[in-house]
């Protein structure tokens, strides 16, 4: 009994000890951008800052508004909303603003409709005086009031053609079928006009067909680059912070080039680094510059935690104005355990990697004037608390045959012929 009453204390201790952290996560990521309803002034933000879902529906409804959306990504606000236009939008697809505010819309967007007139379509046949149409309800109403007209022409020919054969048949059988003729030609016609009297009496609209008409859908653009790349296409960007463009700031995206409209909330980030490649360090967009190299679990001061996707993220290229590569740093990351030493006489050593890292090759095309120069592209990493170096041909032979087929360089090409690899050598 002891035993179980000692598993259940370890339990509880544990539980208070996580509750607090589980219950922070969970709390930073339900967050979002709250935005109230309102029919006149359509969608507003009710904070600056991100609120929880709770906190967005109790400051809606205390104003005495409804939730639009509680956004927790930039293409779920207002704004991005594709049914939303503003008049420069739905007048640029030769659209019809309505002049109604929808709530759910920013201030002075609502819906947009086709043009009747402009999609107006010339009759090959025209109905009831209809030669042209631009609504389906349009149309059908017309059949529908042309097949009226016929069903009370033709109720009223049957009455005439049982007229005169009632005449004709003076006292023969025929008498009775001429009777039986008017009497259902009169029937019909009560019948026909009846039924457009009750419906005309409950509610003269139920004989107007009025289609729903759909909204046009609105293009909404999200770029995703980095602001450097941004500024140079034509982007109108806003610096959020000390107004430095620098690793980790964030702008945010205000125009497109020409000045065209973009998605709303989107944001930017600086990635340009003198040396290195620029990394995030915290959730906020903290950014700082880093060599590939110096992620690793056996650096006491690495700035990250190396994994597939961190060290691909570091990757850097430098081109001159013709586009021709200068050098690239290629980063690569390797998780701990065996790592393979390779030598010329293509034999191996096996040795213990201490911890995950990221490896990084370095290759300068100055000093690349044929193939065989890939041999001995420099490879930075740390292992045992200790940066360390190797030449490519004795290490990561799956990216040296890369780098030599690809010849990144044009050694091949400046030879007049290509390179070829084999597991230590590039000729």
């Amino acid at each position: 009994m002891n035993f179980f009453v000692r598993i259940g204390a370890v339990g509880v201790l544990l539980s208070l000890f996580f509750a607090p952290r589980v219950l922070l996560a969970a709390g930073a990521a339900d967050t979002c951008a709250c935005f109230c309803a309102n029919e006149k002034l359509g969608a507003q933000k009710l904070k600056d800052e991100a609120v929880t879902p709770d906190q967005c529906e109790t400051g809606c409804t205390e104003t005495g508004r409804k939730v639009a959306v509680c956004a927790k990504k930039p293409k779920n606000f207002p704004g991005n909303n594709p049914l939303c236009f503003d008049s420069a939008a739905c007048g640029k697809q030769e659209g019809v603003l309505d002049k109604t505010q929808a709530p759910e819309c920013p201030n002075g967007w609502s819906y947009c409709y086709p043009n009747i007139e402009k999609s107006a379509a010339k009759l090959n046949i025209p109905i009831a005086g209809l030669e042209t149409v631009g609504d389906l309800g349009v149309y059908v109403s017309a059949i529908y009031k042309w097949m009226v007209g016929i069903s009370g022409f033709l109720a009223i020919t049957m009455v005439m053609i049982g007229g005169i054969q009632y005449v004709l048949a003076s006292g023969s059988e025929n008498v009775t079928k001429a009777k039986e003729r008017m009497q259902n030609g009169v029937i019909g016609m009560a019948l026909l006009f009846g039924v457009v009297l009750i419906l005309q009496t409950i509610n003269p609209q139920l004989l107007k067909l009025e289609i729903p008409r759909p909204s046009l859908i609105r293009r909404v653009d999200f770029v995703k680059n980095s602001c450097e790349k941004l500024a140079e296409q034509g982007y109108t960007l806003e610096l959020t912070k000390d107004g430095k463009k620098e690793c980790g700031n964030t702008a945010e995206i205000k125009k497109g080039p020409g000045g065209t409209t973009v998605a709303e909330g989107l944001t930017c980030q600086y990635t340009k680094c003198e040396k290195g490649a620029c990394i995030s360090t915290s959730t906020d967009g903290e950014g700082v510059c880093v060599d590939c190299r110096n992620v690793s679990k056996n650096n006491p001061t690495s700035p990250g935690i190396p994994s597939k996707s961190v060290c691909k993220g570091m990757e850097i290229q430098k081109t001159n104005a013709k586009g021709e590569l200068l050098s690239a740093n290629y980063c690569e990351f390797q998780p701990g355990g065996v790592l393979n030493i390779y030598n010329p006489k293509q034999t191996t050593t096996a040795v213990a990697l201490s911890a995950d890292s990221c490896f990084e090759t370095v290759v300068d095309c100055s000093t690349i004037k044929e193939c065989e120069n890939y041999d001995n592209a420099p490879v930075y990493y740390w292992d045992g608390g200790v940066l360390k170096k190797q030449d490519l041909d004795s290490i990561l032979p799956i990216t040296f045959q890369q780098i030599c087929i690809n010849d990144p360089c044009e050694a091949g090409k400046k030879e007049g012929s290509k390179c070829t690899w084999s597991i230590t050598d590039c000729d």
